[in-house]
């Protein structure tokens, strides 16, 4: 019984690694994207679990000792895979369910990330669609972009959000820029100080990634703040690495709250 499980790990592994490798490379290949710490995650778990399965290889590097070290590499690979299900209902819960009402008098606040020169990224775009059609929806709503400027940046990211939504439409004074802030507890900070200096309503929307929006959510119910969630939808190839790097981000926060 024993070998059978050890037979079906090792197959298990072997086609996980595969689908590891796979989507760390979607970025790489259909965007350019490789400085990020999802994508490296999944690539070189990808090629440790192909490496677990090669048991002559493992038996030569740690002798006798691998048979009981390879069953404990399996429980925590399975700890792993429970974890990584909980965390991924917590994203969803946020992502999906827990929109504002109706009635409810909030302000926008759009999360920036990394621009492309003067344009947004695919997945800034997207946050700024998903913005959009509310803005457009209900015209006396009001909008915080958020984004300071990268070392590698031409400009702010807010600058490049506000001018996004102005060209599609919306008008100037419905959007505020927040240019200070490196990080998504700083997006919401400023962005708090800012919608005070304006009397918007201090209810806030949060616009980002749908799989940013859990951890995005543990930051302003740190902060104290009143908020609700609207996600942005991300290409699927994307997902996996971006969800990988969440789970990361998600840990960091929960260590050393930031």
């Amino acid at each position: 019984m024993l070998n059978l499980f050890y037979t079906f790990m090792r197959r298990f592994c072997y086609y996980l690694g595969i689908a590891m490798i796979v989507c760390g490379m979607m970025p790489v290949i259909t965007h350019g994207i490789w400085r990020s710490e999802g994508i490296w995650a999944l690539i070189l778990g990808g090629i440790f679990l192909l490496v677990l399965r090669q048991e002559s290889f493992c038996s030569k590097i740690f002798g006798q000792h691998w048979h009981w070290m390879e069953g404990a590499v399996y429980g925590v690979l399975w700890a792993g895979i429970l974890f990584a299900l909980v965390l991924t209902i917590m994203i969803i819960q946020y992502a999906f369910f827990h929109f504002p009402p109706k009635d409810c008098e909030t302000t926008l606040v759009v999360l920036g990330c990394k621009i492309n020169g003067n344009r947004p990224t695919v997945m800034l775009r997207q946050r700024l669609d998903s913005a959009y059609r509310a803005l457009e929806k209900d015209p006396s709503l009001n909008c915080i972009v958020s984004g300071g400027q990268g070392p590698d940046e031409e400009y702010s990211e807010s600058h490049i959000m506000r001018e996004y939504l102005i060209k599609k439409g919306i008008e100037p004074e419905r959007i505020r820029e927040e240019n200070q802030s490196t990080s998504t507890q700083e997006n919401l900070i400023f962005s708090r100080q800012i919608i005070a200096e304006a009397g918007w309503p201090d209810t806030i929307t949060i616009v980002t990634s749908g799989y940013h929006q859990y951890r995005a959510a543990l930051m302003a119910k740190r902060l104290g703040m009143k908020f609700y969630n609207r996600y942005a939808p991300t290409s699927f190839y994307l997902v996996p690495a971006y969800v990988v790097r969440e789970y990361l981000g998600i840990v960091h926060f929960w260590m050393f709250g930031e």
